[in-house]
C-alpha cells in the first residue's frame, strides 16, 4: 500500500513538472519566436522587423526565416526608423555593425552576446543602462551619445575600442575610460567632468571633445603629445598651460572659457584653427609665432593692440569684433581726460566712432566735461583691418569706471581719523578702540544713540560721514572680608561704594575697611571711586585696652578671681569661670555615690 502511495506522489510530481516546462515553454513562444518563424514573430517591433525583411530581401515581415538565414546578416542600419524595442537582435549572431541611432530604444539586453560587433551606433536614444555592452570585447567604434548615460564602468574591459563618443549624456566620473588605451578619438561633450586625470595614459588620442563640461583646468592632457584636434570650448578654464607641449595640435576650439594668457600657446606652431573667442584676453603677443593659421577667431575678447598679428602671413580669417576693454577705475571729476590706446594691424590709433556723454577726441585723448556724477563713461571704435589673406572689423568698446570718493571719521570721544572711500563700497572696520572701564559697543552714526553701522552690509553713501565710538559702562565687585566673612557688592566703574554697617569683635574696636588684611590703605567711602577691576576690602581692628579696673562682682577689669582667660582662634578673647573658695561643698555627691554602689553589691550577693 505505501509503495503504491509513493508511486501516485511520484507521478503527480513528474506530471507537474512537464506542465511547468510546457508553460514555460508558451510563455516563451508568446515573447519571441525561435526561428524558423515569421520574421515578425521573432522581432515584435514592427519597424525593426521591416529593416530584418529588407535586409534578407523578403517580400513581407510575415514570411519565415531561418537561422542560417539570420546568421547571414552581419550589417544592419535602422537610425531613424522609429524602432523603440531591440527584442529578437539575439538571433543576428555574426552581426559586426549596427546602428540603430535616432530611435526611442530604452533597453541593451538584446545586444548582449552579440560578441562579434565592431561597430555600434545607438546615439539619440532613451538608453541609461549599458550594462549589456559589457561583454562585447570585439567593439572597435561606440557611438552613446545623446542618451541619459551616467555610469560608464562597463566601459572599462572594452579595450579594442579606438572610437568613442558619450557626448550630451550626463556623465561626471571617466575613470572607468583610464585602461582603453588604443583610443584614438574620445567625445565627451556637455557633460558634468571637472576631472581629466583619467585620460593621461590615453597617448594614441588623436581627437577630444571635453567642451560643454565642468572644467576649470586642462591637468592630464599635458603628456597627450599625439592630439592633433582639441575642443574645450564652454568651461571655466583659466589656464593652458597643459597645452603647451602638444605640438601636434593643428585645430584647437576654446572658446567661451576665462582665459587671460596665451603665452603658453606660443610653441603651437602647427596650428591651423584656433577658435579663442569670449574669453578674457588682452594681449595677443603670444600668437605672433603661430604662422601657420589660417583661421583665428579672437571676438570678444578684451583686446587693444592687434599689432601683434602682423606675422600671421596665412590667415585667410581672422575675427576680431567686438571687445570689451575696461580701463583701470579713476577718480570722479568735472574734467576727465584719458588717452585712447586702441591700435590697428600697423599699430596706429583708430579714432573713437562714438563718444558717450558729449565727450570729444582730439591730440589722442578722449575728454568729458561732466556735472553730476556718474559712474562711467566710455567710446566705441571700429575700423577694417587686413591681417596676412584676411580682412576682418576691428571693433569694440572702452569703458572708463569713475569711481566718487568721500570722507568717513571714526570719532572716538574727540580723537578722530578719516579716509576717503569709495561710494556704494563696503567700509574696513578699524580696529576695536578700548577705553578703561567701559566696552566698545560699536560705531554709530551719532554720538549717543543713533544707528550702528554694520560693516558686512552697510555702504559707502554718496556723501561724507562720521561714526562715534560708543561703550556701555563695566561694572566690577567689591568684596569685604571680615575675618573670612565675605559678602559682596556690584558696582559701576568710578562710581562710590556703599559702606557695610561696621562689624564688631569683642575685645576690639572697629578701625576701617583697607586693601590689605594687615596696614594697607584705608578706603575712603566718601571719595574713593570704584576702579576698573575687582577688589576686596578688609576689616581690620585694634585690641582694647587694659584699664586695670573692678568688674561689678569683684574682679578685675572683667578677669576672673583666679585670673584665668581664653583667647579664640580668631583673637576675640574669652572668660572661663572656675570654682572659688566659699563655693558649696562638692564632696556630698561623691559620697552618696559610694554609698548606693556598696549597696548594689550587697544585694547582689545576697541573691
Amino acid at each position: 500500500m505505501k509503495q503504491k502511495g509513493r508511486l501516485l506522489l511520484f507521478v503527480v510530481f513528474m506530471l507537474s513538472i512537464v506542465v511547468g516546462v510546457n508553460v514555460l515553454i508558451e510563455t516563451k513562444v508568446q515573447a519571441a519566436a525561435e526561428p524558423p518563424a515569421a520574421i515578425n514573430q521573432i522581432f515584435p517591433d514592427e519597424a525593426l522587423a521591416e529593416e530584418i525583411q529588407m535586409s534578407l530581401g523578403k517580400a513581407s515581415t510575415s514570411d519565415t526565416v531561418t537561422q542560417t538565414e539570420l546568421n547571414s546578416i552581419t550589417t544592419l542600419d535602422a537610425s531613424g526608423k522609429g524602432v523603440s524595442s531591440l527584442e529578437g537582435m539575439n538571433y543576428l549572431r555574426n552581426l559586426s555593425y549596427f546602428s540603430f541611432s535616432d530611435n526611442q530604444v530604452n533597453d541593451l539586453s538584446p545586444l548582449t552576446n552579440l560578441t562579434s560587433l565592431t561597430t555600434l551606433a545607438l546615439y539619440d536614444n532613451q538608453v541609461s543602462a549599458i550594462a549589456p555592452l559589457a561583454n562585447l570585447t570585439n567593439l572597435k567604434l561606440l557611438q552613446l551619445s545623446g542618451n541619459p548615460i551616467s555610469d560608464l564602468q562597463p566601459l572599462a574591459n572594452l579595450k579594442e575600442l579606438t572610437a568613442l563618443d558619450v557626448n550630451d549624456a550626463n556623465v561626471s566620473n571617466i575613470q572607468p575610460l583610464t585602461g582603453l588605451t588604443k583610443l584614438v578619438a574620445l567625445g565627451l561633450s556637455n557633460n558634468q567632468v571637472s576631472d581629466l586625470n583619467a585620460l593621461k595614459a590615453l597617448h594614441q588620442l588623436i581627437s577630444l571633445n571635453i567642451g560643454q563640461n565642468k572644467l576649470t583646468n586642462l591637468n592630464g592632457l599635458q603628456d597627450l603629445t599625439r592630439l592633433t584636434t582639441l575642443f574645450a570650448k564652454e568651461n571655466q578654464i583659466t589656464n593652458v598651460q597643459p597645452l603647451s607641449g602638444l605640438i601636434n595640435l593643428s585645430t584647437l576650439e576654446l572658446s567661451t572659457n576665462q582665459i587671460t594668457d596665451v603665452q603658453p600657446l606660443a610653441g603651437l606652431t602647427n596650428l591651423q584653427t584656433l577658435y579663442l573667442h569670449n574669453n578674457q584676453i588682452s594681449d595677443v603677443t603670444g600668437l605672433a609665432s603661430l604662422t601657420n593659421l589660417d583661421w583665428l577667431n579672437i571676438n570678444k575678447n578684451k583686446i587693444s593692440n592687434i599689432r601683434p598679428l602682423n606675422s600671421l602671413k596665412k590667415l585667410t580669417i581672422i575675427q576680431m569684433s567686438d571687445q570689451f576693454i575696461v580701463n583701470e577705475p579713476i577718480s570722479f571729476q568735472n574734467t576727465i581726460t584719458i588717452p585712447n590706446r586702441i591700435k590697428n594691424i600697423a599699430e596706429q590709433t583708430i579714432e573713437p566712432e562714438t563718444i558717450s556723454d558729449n565727450g570729444t577726441y582730439a591730440n589722442g585723448e578722449v575728454t568729458w566735461m561732466l556735472g553730476n556724477y556718474i559712474p562711467k563713461v566710455g567710446y566705441s571704435f571700429s575700423e577694417r583691418d587686413t591681417v596676412g589673406n584676411a580682412t576682418g572689423i576691428f571693433s569694440g568698446i572702452v569703458e572708463q569706471p569713475l569711481k566718487q570718493y568721500f570722507k568717513v571719521i571714526f570719532n572716538v570721544e574727540g580723537d578722530e581719523q578719516n579716509e576717503a572711500v569709495e561710494t556704494g563700497t563696503l567700509l574696513q572696520e578699524p580696529p576695536a578702540p578700548t577705553k578703561e572701564g567701559y566696552t566698545f559697543t560699536g560705531w554709530y552714526d551719532e554720538p549717543a544713540g543713533g544707528t550702528k553701522w554694520n560693516f558686512a552690509t552697510d555702504v559707502m553713501p554718496a556723501k561724507d560721514i562720521t561714526l562715534y565710538a560708543q561703550f556701555s559702562i563695566n561694572s566690577y565687585q567689591a568684596t569685604f572680608d571680615v575675618d573670612g566673612m565675605l559678602s559682596t557688592q556690584m558696582v559701576e566703574f568710578q562710581s562710590l561704594l556703599e559702606e557695610p554697617p561696621a562689624p564688631t569683635k569683642q575685645g576690639f574696636t572697629f578701625t576701617g575697611w583697607y586693601d590689605a588684611k594687615t596696614g594697607g590703605t584705608k578706603w575712603d567711602f566718601t571719595t574713593n571711586q570704584m576702579p576698573a577691576k575687582d577688589i576686596t576690602l578688609y576689616a581690620q581692628f585694634s585690641e582694647n585696652p587694659d584699664t586695670g579696673e573692678k568688674d561689678t562682682d569683684g574682679t578685675d577689669d572683667g578677669k576672673p578671681e583666679d585670673g584665668s582667660d581664653k583667647t579664640t582662634s580668631n583673637g576675640i578673647k574669652m572668660q572661663v569661670v572656675l570654682p572659688a573658695t566659699g563655693d558649696r561643698d562638692t564632696r556630698y555627691p561623691a559620697i552618696m555615690g559610694m554609698f548606693l554602689a556598696g549597696f548594689g553589691v550587697l544585694i547582689f550577693r545576697s541573691k
